[in-house]
Order: C-alpha cells, then sequence, then structure tokens
C-alpha cells in the first residue's frame, strides 16, 4: 500500500500502526512537522513493547528490574559479545532514561517532541495495532507458528524458525522468521493452502513490522524466562543472553500473500526493519519469493538491490507451470526468465529458485532435463541456487498416504533423490532439499491456512535453510 492508501483505508476510525512510517510521515508533514520525527518514534515504541515484554516474563523482582534498567557499566560486556550488525540489540539495550514499561501512554512519553505533535499521535497513530491471537509449538522446539490479529479481525500468520537449537547449549539459535504480505493470495497457486482463500486485503507497512515485534516479544520473554531459571551465571550474563536471543537473524516473505503484489508496503517494510536503531534486520538478510512479477523483479532490482531473491519457479515449461501455478499465464517463462536474467544474473547475484516436487506432476527425472536445460543454460548454472520442497500434503492425507483433496501425493525419497543427482551432477546446478519443519503445527510450505486456534486465518510456509542459501 502507498501512504496515501494506508490513510484512506483508516476510515473506518481504526488508527495507524506507528511503524507505517511513510504514512506516519505523511500526517507530520501535513501538520508541518518535521518528518524525521517517524524514526525516532517508532524506535522509542521498540524498545517500549520490548521492554514490556520482558518486564511481563520476569517472574522476580529483581528479574525485573534487569529487563527495565541497564547500568552503562554493562555496555562493555554487551559488545564483546554481541558484535553482529542484524539486531534488536540497539533498540533493546534498555539505555538512557528509565520508562515505564507498564505505560498505558507510550505515545505520550515519547523524549524531545514538539508538544503539539502527541495530540496527533494519539488521535491517528497506535503503537501497535496487532494482537497475537495464538501460538503453537512445535514438538522439537524449532519451529512456533503465531497467529497475529489484525485490527480488522483478519489473521495472518507468522513462522519462527530455529535453526541449530540444542546442538550446542552455549552457542544461541539462529533466527529465521517467515513473514506474510497479504491476508490470503490471489495467485491461486494448487499446491499451497493460502490460494484456496482468495486475497482478502494487503497489509499495511506495519503490520508487517508489527508480526516481527511480536516475534521478538516471544524471543526476549523466552530469554527471561531462561535467565531467571539459571542461578549459575551473574546477571550481566543473563541480559547479554535477553539482547542476543531478540535478535532475528532472516527474514524471509514467504508466509501468505505475494510479496510483489503488494510491493509498496513490502519495500515500506524492508527499509524500517533496517533501521540500526531500530530491529535493525539489514537488507542482505532479508529474501523476498514472488512466483514472477516480472516488472517488479526489476523494480525491487533498482529499489533494494541488496535483497535477495526467490524466484517460485515449479515447472520448466510454460505449459506444465500454467497448470501449478494459473496466474504464470500473465508472464509467460520466456519473459520472466528475461526480467530475471536483467535484474539478477547479470548484476552478479544470486538467484534462489524455489520448486516444490509433486509426484507425478513435476518430479520425474525427464522434467528434471528440461529444468536443468532452463537453469543451466544462458550461463546461469553458476548464479542459481535451487531449493526443491517436497510437497506438503494435508495432515490427513500425510497420516493415511494417499493424494489430498488437490490430487497431489509428496514424493519419495527415492524420487527426491533422483531429481537431485540429475541438476547437481549433469547440469551443475548447486541443489539443496529444504528441511521441513513444523510440520507436526501445519507449519510446513503450503500448510498454514486458518487452522490457529478456531477462527484464525493465515497463510505462511516453514523455510528451511534457504535464507543463507543465497549468501
Amino acid at each position: 500500500m502507498s501512504p496515501e492508501e494506508v490513510l484512506t483505508s483508516s476510515t473506518d476510525g481504526a488508527r495507524l500502526s506507528v511503524h507505517s512510517l511513510a504514512a506516519l510521515r505523511s500526517v507530520l508533514d501535513d501538520h508541518a512537522f518535521a518528518t524525521l520525527h517517524a524514526a525516532a518514534v517508532h524506535r522509542h515504541i521498540v524498545r517500549w513493547w520490548l521492554r514490556r515484554a520482558a518486564a511481563a516474563a520476569a517472574p522476580t523482582a529483581e528479574v525485573r528490574a534487569a529487563a527495565e534498567n541497564r547500568n552503562d557499566d554493562d555496555d562493555d560486556n554487551d559488545n564483546q559479545d554481541d558484535n553482529d550488525s542484524g539486531a534488536v540489540t540497539s533498540a533493546a539495550s534498555w539505555s538512557g532514561d528509565k520508562e515505564d514499561a507498564d505505560s498505558d501512554d507510550p505515545l505520550g512519553s515519547i523524549p524531545n517532541l514538539p508538544a503539539g505533535l502527541y495530540p496527533i499521535l494519539r488521535e491517528r497513530f497506535a503503537p501497535m495495532t496487532t494482537t497475537l491471537a495464538a501460538r503453537e509449538d512445535s514438538a522439537d522446539g524449532c519451529t512456533t507458528k503465531l497467529g497475529v490479529q489484525l485490527h480488522d479481525g483478519a489473521v495472518v500468520e507468522t513462522v519462527i524458525m530455529r535453526y541449530n537449537k540444542g546442538e550446542d547449549r552455549r552457542q544461541r539459535p539462529r533466527i529465521s522468521v517467515c513473514v506474510s504480505s497479504q491476508v490470503g493470495c490471489k495467485m491461486g497457486c494448487t499446491f499451497c493452502a493460502t490460494g484456496t482463500m482468495g486475497l482478502l486485503r494487503s497489509l499495511q507497512s506495519g503490520e508487517i513490522i508489527e508480526q516481527l515485534l511480536h516475534v521478538a516479544a516471544i524471543l526476549v520473554a523466552d530469554a527471561v524466562a531462561a535467565a531467571a531459571g539459571d542461578q549459575s551465571r551473574r546477571r550481566t550474563t543473563h541480559r547479554v543472553q535477553l539482547l542476543r536471543a531478540a535478535r532475528i537473524d532472516n527474514v524471509v516473505f514467504m508466509g501468505m500473500g505475494e510479496p510483489l503484489d503488494n510491493y509498496d508496503a513490502v519495500v515500506e517494510a524492508i527499509r524500517v526493519m533496517g533501521d540500526g536503531q531500530g530491529l535493525g534486520i539489514p537488507a542482505p538478510k532479508v529474501c523476498v519469493s514472488t512466483v514472477g512479477i516480472a516488472p517488479r523483479i526489476r523494480q525491487l532490482a533498482r529499489d533494494l538491490p541488496d535483497v535477495k531473491l526467490a524466484l517460485s519457479l515449479h515447472a520448466p515449461t510454460q505449459e506444465l507451470r500454467t497448470r501449478i501455478v494459473p496466474t504464470a499465464r500473465a508472464y509467460p517463462l520466456p519473459r520472466l526468465m528475461e526480467a530475471v536474467d536483467d535484474a539478477v544474473l547479470r548484476a552478479g547475484r544470486q538467484l534462489l529458485v524455489e520448486y516444490v516436487l509433486i509426484s507425478g506432476v513435476n518430479s520425474s527425472t525427464e522434467v528434471a532435463h528440461e529444468l536443468g536445460r532452463l537453469l543451466g543454460g544462458a550461463g546461469r548454472a553458476p548464479f542459481v541456487i535451487l531449493n526443491l520442497i517436497p510437497y506438503n500434503p494435508s495432515e490427513a492425507a500425510a497420516t493415511a498416504g494417499v493424494a489430498d483433496a488437490a490430487g497431489f501425493r509428496r514424493p519419495s525419497d527415492v524420487e527426491v533423490a533422483a531429481f537431485e543427482r540429475v541438476m547437481a551432477a549433469e547440469y551443475g546446478v548447486l541443489t539443496r532439499v529444504r528441511r521441513t519443519m513444523g510440520a507436526d503445527i501445519g507449519g510446513a510450505c503450503g500448510q498454514l491456512v486458518k487452522r490457529l486456534g478456531s477462527g484464525g486465518g493465515g497463510g505462511g510456509a516453514g523455510i528451511g535453510d534457504v535464507e543463507d542459501l543465497a549468501g
């Protein structure tokens, strides 16, 4: 959504998210306030939100004080243990004047703003416009699926993936987050549960950012609880663990919706999350997945050249791709690959190609050879990373080992291995099979839709290690 569309969409009386910075800047400009105040408002609310999460999770007064305050003496310890640039650490550093984590008016406590700006903020904006409606954790503790309820009652799903969890207790799990960009999706991919919903509406940039803030709050709360239970280590170390646990390492736009169909809001959200004094997630740590809107692929390469691109391909020919992805008719495969070549490959950037393997549809070795010629030809092979995704059927179909309602089956391990072997050995395409995460909570790729709670909507995708493959 553009800033004008965001402001227009709020005519129902709902306040806008302060994290929709383009809309916030537009309001500030209309009232003759400096637009630079928008970043200060966003950063303050991020700090307030994380302090609030830490204080709520702290079981004792001592740990709660550690969450709400910070001594300057602790700065050196934090710097020694947490030098990574992509972090919520700046926002959660607890430095400066003490803020009341339980404040009912966080917008009114933002320091150094013009006096006339406070009533405008209170009237037009809210610190958070979404709520956490549901949470499900996988049995192995590596995946958490969230139902995030929007101000109009719609629910989108966000997935937290923890890598290296349990492999080394001294090593903090790497946190990747899959976010949604729309409520539903109009692309109609036949293998994806979200496609059955149709498109209800696009998210505002602030609603995308708030998904990450809900994740950060969970990470902070989990860290506080863990620190409170560890009496063998100094409190300063607990705080370092808290800050590190709040960090989101990678963000993938592979949840509900087609990100490039909500272009302005997605680009704005990526810019906001890259703020080093806010969420601190730089563009190279963000991956945008698209079914292939050719003009937007070129535009994204111009606007955000450091963001990784993932192409949901799923077939090597136009005829087969149209069967799997009906909207592929709008951008025929030759035109799509030309856009990818121009925007990504000719710039020497890597391209992640997502390919859902569906038994009997696009999983044969013959199809693998066709795909090999497409991705391995025209000098593409050195720049392409192929991510094979064994189809995730519905829970009932998976249990029975039969085709699901779409008539699709998950390929056997033999099929997957044969496909991978053709691509890697015969065409030199770097190929990986996606690690399935969160299948037991409906968090695997293509599974998420209306499963959280009794009435939640949602889409989304559980992701393998794809966000690191392309860079």
